[in-house]
């Protein structure tokens, strides 16, 4: 036990350790003595005379956990995506600003597919000033294209090396998956932050007074049984289905379209408030809490 605290004792202070952590991301570097030494700390249960404070501690273990987190892990799914045609018009886009309350904006060519570049309100603000006649691809800001499979410890210090602040999520063939933000890769360190960056808000999930259920299709069959207080099951275990949105198309054996009300086999309800064609947006759950 007095060895433990000895090396508690001699350890360097946390902006320390978090530099030298940082350089051994970058580099790549084996240092497995660093890592264990962070490790040991943020494990530590001394309470009434701890070598890190408790908030130190969790950023600590956030960075150690980004090693093992991927760009798909953390992406904005693509049907979340707030994106605009390169054909829009300056009252659209600034429209499409007032109204999502977002700085920028993801512009594509034809589909999304074919991203060209992201707007920012400043720039088009810019452009308003200047009485000039309405372009947009003088406008657009470069983005990056990455894997679904690169690691997000390797994507924060590429858009720290390139000022570039937004990455798109493509797959093998060339499609968009998603997208992923510097604000979201700063967030899995910190926890959330409450910014005009996002591009996706964060799902809804709440009691009405009639009794049912309002829910976004992102939301999870965990945060619905946390909502009622006790597991609904309804998915088998060896299904892929995590979200509402996805148990709704598995169901119908197709993604329904609005104003469709689907029975699950244990007798609860889902009608469709906001669908598009790939996905289920908001639903009303009825008869939440089936019969034991």
């Amino acid at each position: 036990m007095n060895d433990v605290f000895e090396r508690c004792a001699k350890a360097p202070s946390f902006s320390t350790m978090l530099k030298r952590f940082w350089r051994y991301c970058r580099k790549g570097e084996s240092d497995p003595s660093l890592r264990e030494t962070i490790e040991e700390l943020i494990e530590e249960s001394n309470e009434d005379n701890p070598s890190i404070e408790s908030d130190e501690r969790l950023l600590l273990g956030n960075v150690l956990n980004l090693r093992d987190l991927t760009a798909h892990d953390i992406m904005t799914p693509r049907a979340d995506m707030i994106a605009v045609s390169d054909t829009i018009s300056e009252d659209e886009l600034i429209d499409q600003f007032v109204k999502t309350g977002i700085s920028w904006l993801v512009v594509y060519k034809e589909n999304l597919d074919h991203v060209s570049g992201i707007v920012h309100t400043k720039d088009m603000l810019a452009w308003i000033h200047s009485k000039k006649p309405f372009m947009l691809k003088p406008l657009l800001k470069d983005v990056m294209f990455i894997s679904p499979a690169m690691r997000t410890l390797d994507l924060l210090l590429m858009m720290r090396k390139s000022s570039l602040r937004v990455a798109i999520v493509v797959d093998e063939y060339g499609g968009v998956d998603g997208i992923v933000t510097f604000s979201q890769l700063i967030e899995e360190i910190i926890g959330d932050i409450e910014d005009n960056n996002t591009q996706s808000p964060t799902p809804q999930l709440h009691w009405r007074s009639d009794g049912s259920i309002l829910a976004d299709g992102r939301c999870t069959f965990w945060e619905l049984d946390e909502l009622v207080g006790r597991p609904l099951y309804l998915i088998d275990e060896d299904e892929d289905i995590e979200t509402l949105s996805g148990l709704a198309a598995f169901l119908a054996g197709r993604v329904p379209s609005r104003g469709e009300l689907i029975t699950h086999p244990n007798g609860m309800k889902f009608e469709i408030l906001d669908a598009d064609p790939r996905c289920v947006k908001r639903l009303c759950i009825y008869t939440a809490v089936p019969a034991e």
